[in-house]
């Protein structure tokens, strides 16, 4: 075989050298039904407040599922409005592969100090000290996904998360099916830490 090609969900792991092709189905949009399905993420996240934990949380990632990528955006817009500037509203992205042709310095990722640009690689033989100086704190992932700062897509220059944690006081939303590979991953990850709400497009809840 020269390619696997996988039809249905799938949480996009692989192994061995053979290059993978993931097919996903189509999934029901948002449609006209953003600003219903932000108020009701709003109205759950803010009854944090009546538990008596402190107090609700004060930043929101939306985590979609591939086949439904293309509401986060939108969403995320609606949340902003709906919950006010006193809250982040941070969304996943999928990471793409690098293109050839394409304007990206190549990066060399060390797990102890993050990421170094390998364009002059001045660095690499002046020993460990000045290598940490020099290296910058990788991208957050969250199951794979960078997180950005939704507001900053108005700027044109993205704003990345950047480190290990979320914030101790950020809540997620799911957007995708009920137990897909996704779920059970951020459920897994951060179930025991925070809060998690799944939104369903298909059945709008």
């Amino acid at each position: 075989a020269d390619c696997v090609v996988r039809f249905g969900q799938a949480d996009q792991q692989r192994g061995g050298a053979l290059p993978v092709l993931f097919v996903f189905g189509s999934q029901a949009s948002l449609g006209g039904g953003v600003s219903e399905a932000a108020a009701a993420i709003a109205a759950a996240v803010k009854g944090e407040e009546d538990k008596g934990n402190g107090g609700p949380p004060r930043s929101l990632m939306l985590l979609c599922d591939l086949p439904c990528q293309d509401a986060a955006e939108p969403l995320a817009a609606a949340l902003e409005s709906t919950l006010g500037a006193a809250w982040q509203i941070l969304v996943t992205k999928p990471r793409l592969e690098a293109r050839a042709g394409e304007d990206a310095p190549p990066l060399w990722h060390d797990w102890r100090w993050g990421e170094l640009s390998i364009a002059s690689g001045w660095w690499s033989t002046l020993g460990p000290l000045t290598t940490a100086a020099a290296a910058m704190p990788g991208r957050l992932k969250v199951c794979g996904r960078e997180v950005q700062v939704a507001s900053s897509r108005k700027s044109g220059a993205p704003e990345y998360l950047r480190g290990r944690e979320l914030p101790t006081d950020c809540s997620v939303v799911y957007v995708g099916p009920r137990g897909s590979a996704l779920e059970r991953r951020i459920l897994l990850r951060h179930g025991s830490q925070r809060a998690v709400w799944r939104l369903e497009l298909d059945a709008g809840k």
